[in-house]
Formats: structure tokens, sequence, C-alpha cells
């Protein structure tokens, strides 16, 4: 991605080289090099809004916020993920506007606001962009399971987690098989399940790991 954007930086695409940036901060975000990732995006955002770019500036601020949410400061993060989300719905970003709101039940969960994550969670999923995109309903099945989790619903949480396994098996989806492993070894070990939650949490830290991950 680095040498995309100065590629696009050579042939003065300010907005092509940006664009490059933005998808290096969220892939450092995915591997929690949240330092990096938020100086990147912040810089991103600036270009946006340069060029008055509407749909870039919505989706390097929910990016924002999610690294925020990750980094440890989910209230903040919670905040710039619905003015990202917000942002999307004006211009008609339906599909982006759901992948932020959906980031948003996470950042609720890390918060501490399980309650609020499941409602936020239940008004997604009947969104049509949600229902349509198997990608963005494993994201928030798994989010929904670490929800019900909180609040002691384990079986339920479980019953996500197998879901959102499940597809991201049949997609090929990496990081979300690696942590839907790692939600359904959470769930059994609440379970008193200790030796299955061992088998499911070693193998979602190695896929996990396959990938840079390891946090």
């Amino acid at each position: 991605w680095a040498e995309s954007s100065r590629a696009f930086e050579r042939a003065g695409d300010v907005v092509g080289a940006a664009t490059s940036s933005m998808n290096r901060g969220e892939l450092l975000s995915d591997l929690g090099r949240f330092d990096e990732s938020r100086t990147l995006l912040t810089e991103v955002l600036q270009s946006f809004r340069a060029a008055r770019y509407a749909w870039g500036v919505g989706y390097a601020t929910g990016l924002l916020g999610h690294v925020e949410a990750r980094a440890g400061k989910p209230d903040l993060g919670l905040e710039i993920l619905l003015d990202a989300v917000e942002r999307c719905r004006a211009i008609g970003a339906g599909g982006v506007e759901c992948y932020f709101a959906i980031r948003s039940v996470d950042a609720l969960v890390r918060a501490g606001r399980p309650v609020e994550a499941q409602e936020a969670a239940a008004e997604i999923a009947s969104r049509p962009e949600v229902i349509d995109d198997p990608v963005l309903s494993t994201q928030l099945q798994r989010y929904r399971g670490q929800a019900e989790r909180l609040l002691g619903q384990v079986e339920d949480a479980l019953a996500d987690a197998g879901a959102a396994l499940q597809t991201a098996e049949q997609l090929g989806l990496t990081y979300e098989l690696g942590r839907a492993l790692v939600l359904r070894a959470d769930c059994l070990a609440d379970l008193g399940r200790a030796e299955e939650s061992r088998i499911a949490r070693e193998r979602g830290l190695g896929v996990l790991a396959e990938i840079g991950v390891n946090w």
C-alpha cells in the first residue's frame, strides 16, 4: 500500500494516494499498531478534507474511531464512529454506514455497555446491506456474541461464535476466523469446557499469528 500511495503521489492523484494510505492505515489497525495507524489515518483525513472528498472523509473518520476503540478509548472511538455513520448516511453510502455502525457495536462492548450493544446489533441486523453481505453479517454476529457473553448469555454467544466461524471458514475470512475461534474459546471456558476451549484458543491464536496479528 505504501508503494501504491507513492505512485499515486507521483501521478498527482491526491485522492488515490490518500486512499492507498487509508488502506494501509486499516491494515496497521488490524495488526495492533494503533499509534502508526492513527497518525496515518489523521493525515489521510486531512487530505480528503482538502480535496472535499466526502466519501473518503466518512470512511477515514470511521477507521479512526475504530482505532481509538481498539486502542483502549472506546467512548472516544464510539463518538467518532457515530460521526462517521452520520456522514455516510448523509451521502447515501449505506454499505459503509453499516460497516461503521457494526463497529460501533464493538465500541459499545469495549466500553462495557453490552445492553446498548445488543440493541444496536438488533437494529443493524435488519438492514438489507447487512443481510445481503455475509462479511458484514459475520462481523456483526461476532460482536453480538461478545455482548451476549458479557450479559451471561453464554449459550447464545457460543451460537453466534459458531455461526461466524462457519461463514468465515466458507469465505476464507482469516481475520474473522481467528477472532471467532477466540470468542468460541472464551464461551467454552465460561461453560467449564476447558479442553475444548484450549483447542479453540490455540487454533484461533494460530490463525491470527499467521497473518501477523498478535493482540
